[in-house]
């Protein structure tokens, strides 16, 4: 409407494609039977209602929503618009699970509770609700389970329970299924779900459905060499993070290995004392923190490059491996979709495959004044560590005895990733399954000091050699020391307080 006239309009119902049956649609009932037949072919939830007459003749049908693979939004809007146009007396709700359970879920009994609240303040009975279970073809009829009925008192408070739904979305600014408010996300799905379980008369507490929101957060433990965090985009107006799933990645015994995501946050984790986070992050660990909304599913997609005859990859010239396009020239993706939950249990399993094939080092905690330094001639440097006196390895001293180490390496500042300087202790990381050659050279006295023995070929010779794996020799020194404290304790002696 302008300032000096009025448009009149009018609505109607367009046809949007038809279905054909091998029988005769002759009433409801076989309707719904077709519709079965239909809906348990999709591999997303599908909603769509049967607008029937008073006499439940079939006037037509319309799909009111598609969501995902466990979860379809529905408006009451939406819903009952086209049974208002096509004059329905009753209506019949079916939508389908793709799991091939057609059990109904609370969202299910809920929404089927707001649009029967809905439909008789329209005049537009809502009969049933058939839920079909993809695959298998069972069902469950409302109708039949007794669920479609209840109270006037109770309508009244549904009604205000999704009058308060709507007053808290507008107040917080929520639109769609999740937003981001200084840093935080909240899932439209807790939020409603505690205002329906809130007791009449009873404040909406913000607070409590943050923490619900907190809980339904889902976090992937991702190393970081598979993470690119702030890559500038093709404009370089902004810049984004990837994830590159690690080779045997599984899921549904298919390798998704070398697909990609694109998360909005990716964070450090965690200090942890005594059971507690703290506030300090740890940049020494080898992983990231992917936080991800439980209920938002996740798009992977993984690049198609060409290859020759025999399967080789193809490279350009500067090396890089050359897309596949299509006709208009842009690059092929394949893509799947997964959500949060399902992801890090592939990778937990990738993750826990890759440790068995790849064991962690045995970090060796060893004091300073025990470790030596060495530079060769030709300028390379190597360490040994020497054993305490009183070391006990199967029931043999071996105190005195050495071992020479590729790596010594300085314990690092909490939270900051950076090295000590004049460490206390320095850090040996070994390989757990290889053996350790414990040497303890033979000494003389010659004019008084202790000189190493050679033999004829100027070689050392040594008064012992003993073999051990890594863990061995830390339970050894383990209990060195904790001999070490006792005897010191039995002497009088008091442990110095920090």
């Amino acid at each position: 409407m302008t300032e000096n006239h009025l448009d009149f309009v009018h609505v109607c119902l367009k046809v949007d494609k038809t279905l054909y049956s091998d029988k005769e649609l002759k009433d409801d009932k076989s309707v719904v039977d077709f519709m079965r037949e239909e809906l348990m072919q999709y591999d997303r939830e599908i909603m769509c209602l049967l607008n029937l007459t008073t006499k439940s003749q079939v006037i037509n049908a319309q799909i009111v929503s598609m969501g995902t693979i466990k979860e379809s939004i529905i408006n009451s809007r939406e819903v009952f618009k086209a049974s208002i146009l096509s004059n329905a007396s009753h209506i019949i709700l079916m939508h389908n699970h793709p799991s091939g359970n057609p059990e109904p879920s609370k969202a299910d009994m809920a929404i089927t509770k707001k649009l029967v609240t809905a439909g008789k303040i329209l005049g537009i009975e809502v009969i049933d609700h058939i839920i079909v279970g993809g695959r298998t073809g069972d069902s469950f009829s409302f109708a039949k389970g007794g669920l479609m009925s209840f109270t006037e008192s109770e309508s009244l408070k549904y009604i205000q329970e999704v009058d308060a739904i709507s007053a808290v979305r507008h107040k917080k600014k929520i639109s769609g299924k999740k937003r981001t408010n200084n840093g935080r996300n909240y899932n439209i799905e807790a939020l409603e779900r505690a205002l329906l379980t809130a007791q009449e008369g009873q404040a909406v507490d913000i607070n409590k459905i943050n923490d619900l929101a907190e809980k339904e957060k889902v976090y992937l433990h991702v190393q970081k060499k598979f993470v690119r965090k702030d890559i500038p985009s093709a404009r370089g107006e902004r810049t984004f993070h990837a994830v590159t799933l690690p080779p045997g990645t599984k899921f549904m015994d298919e390798d998704i290995g070398g697909y990609q995501f694109y998360p909005l946050f990716i964070n450090e984790p965690y200090i942890f004392k005594s059971g507690k986070r703290t506030d300090m992050v740890d940049k020494n660990a080898d992983y990231f923190v992917i936080p991800l909304l439980a209920s938002y599913e996740i798009q992977l997609r993984k690049a198609v490059f060409t290859r020759d005859a025999a399967g080789n990859l193809l490279r350009d010239e500067q090396g890089h491996y050359i897309y596949e396009r299509d006709g208009e020239g842009k690059p092929i993706f394949t893509e799947k979709r997964m959500y949060p939950e399902e992801l890090k249990n592939a990778l937990n399993e990738q993750m826990i495959k890759w440790r068995k094939e790849h064991p962690q080092p045995v970090i060796l905690t060893m004091p300073s004044s025990y470790c030596r330094t060495y530079i060769k001639e030709t300028g390379e440097s190597f360490h040994t560590v020497t054993l305490p006196k009183g070391t006990l390895l199967r029931d043999v001293d071996v105190g005195g005895y050495y071992f020479n180490s590729l790596y010594l390496n300085a314990p690092t500042i909490t939270g900051n990733g950076q090295p000590v300087r004049n460490p206390a202790y320095y850090e040996i990381p070994l390989l757990p399954n290889r053996e350790i050659w414990l040497k303890k050279d033979k000494v003389e006295q010659v004019n008084g000091r202790p000189q190493g023995v050679k033999d004829e070929s100027g070689k050392k010779v040594y008064e012992g050699i003993v073999k051990c794996l890594p863990v061995e020799l830390q339970s050894a020194l383990q209990v060195g020391r904790e001999s070490y404290r006792r005897q010191m304790e039995a002497e009088g002696h008091k442990p110095l307080k920090r």
